[in-house]
């Protein structure tokens, strides 16, 4: 069972024994969190639409690859959704790499179409429509478009008690921006990145929705979708038209405008850089702190502990001007000394 907002669905039975299913279970470990909750419902759909079950697939993988590679070039062929029929087509080389098999696809083409372009919605549009939204998910749109976090990654940070903790510290240490790395990568990225943005922003984690930290993108989705009706858009035409996801794209739009290197908005989207691992940039966190500083229009902020060595600094620097005025009245000017009760 899930839920939608305040609505509970009940999964199928059928769903639920495929993912009871051992051959699946010991699949879906392997794969990254993000990606699983995605490709396990492909690779049912798959084995429905085949008619057999993974374990099936396997045997029939071992023992005759060819006819099954035929039925599976004849399913993905009559696919209407190219897009879906590649997808099936990946999915199921993951789940028959696992136990080192494969499927002779030759002749196999699904053409790539490239998506559609959406519309360009500018970044006060966003602030309006994250402003019609339900109150409670307000915050983790705002945490989105200023982080250009997608759905999945929000809701890992929101999630994980050392990223929390680390931001909490970092926010009470004073930094004008906060920095969260994501160890795991994303998606087709494996390394790890990091992303900065204000710190004013980054105080509104954890965001807690129906009295918990929100923990589910498909409400994210659900309520974005709400308040872009609510701002008077026609959502229409492609289902991700004006989709939460598009937060992203406003902000890879603004820090354009803003003049943040190429390099530095690709790695806080967690795209790859260079793949060569030539260019390494964003190792130099100094250089994009100043320009992350730059777009944002803030300036260095001081720690708390440099206020305070300041001040020590201060002190003792007043200690001393104090102690040579001192001197001079005693060793220059001694008829001028000022003696207790006289003026």
């Amino acid at each position: 069972m899930w839920m939608l907002g305040q609505l509970k669905f009940q999964v199928k039975p059928e769903t639920e024994q495929f993912l009871k299913d051992p051959t699946v279970t010991q699949w879906i470990s392997s794969l990254h969190p993000n990606t699983a909750s995605a490709y396990k419902y492909t690779l049912f759909h798959l084995c429905k639409s085949l008619g057999v079950s993974p374990s099936e697939i396997l045997q029939q993988a071992e023992s005759n690859s060819k006819e099954l590679g035929i039925k599976v070039k004849i399913l993905l062929r009559n696919n209407p959704s190219k897009l879906e029929a590649r997808k099936m087509k990946s999915v199921l080389g993951n789940f028959l790499a696992l136990h080192e098999l494969e499927l002779p696809l030759t002749g196999l083409k699904l053409k790539h179409r490239r998506s559609p372009s959406h519309p360009l919605m500018q970044w006060e549009e966003a602030e309006r429509v994250i402003e019609l939204s339900d109150a409670e998910y307000r915050p983790a749109y705002k945490v989105m478009l200023y982080s250009a976090f997608d759905a999945e990654r929000f809701i890992q940070v929101n999630n994980d008690p050392a990223i929390l903790a680390d931001v909490k510290r970092q926010v009470e240490a004073g930094n004008d921006l906060v920095k969260i790395t994501i160890k795991d990568g994303r998606k087709n990225n494996p390394d790890p990145y990091y992303v900065l943005f204000p710190r004013e922003i980054a105080m509104l984690l954890p965001v807690r929705a129906h009295g918990k930290p929100l923990d589910n993108k498909v409400n994210l989705w659900y309520n974005w979708r709400k308040a872009v009706r609510n701002a008077g858009y026609t959502v229409g035409g492609h289902k991700s038209e004006y989709g939460a996801h598009n937060l992203r794209s406003v902000w890879q739009t603004e820090m354009t405008k803003r003049n943040l290197p190429g390099e530095l908005r690709e790695h806080q989207l967690g795209h790859v850089v260079d793949s060569l691992h030539y260019q390494r940039i964003t190792s130099d966190e100094k250089y994009v702190l100043e320009q992350h500083r730059k777009a944002w229009k803030l300036t260095e902020t001081a720690s708390k502990q440099d206020l305070e060595a300041l001040q020590t600094e201060m002190s003792q620097m007043r200690e001393w001007m104090e102690s040579i005025f001192v001197k001079e009245q005693i060793d220059t000017k001694p008829w001028k000394r000022i003696k207790p009760g006289v003026k």
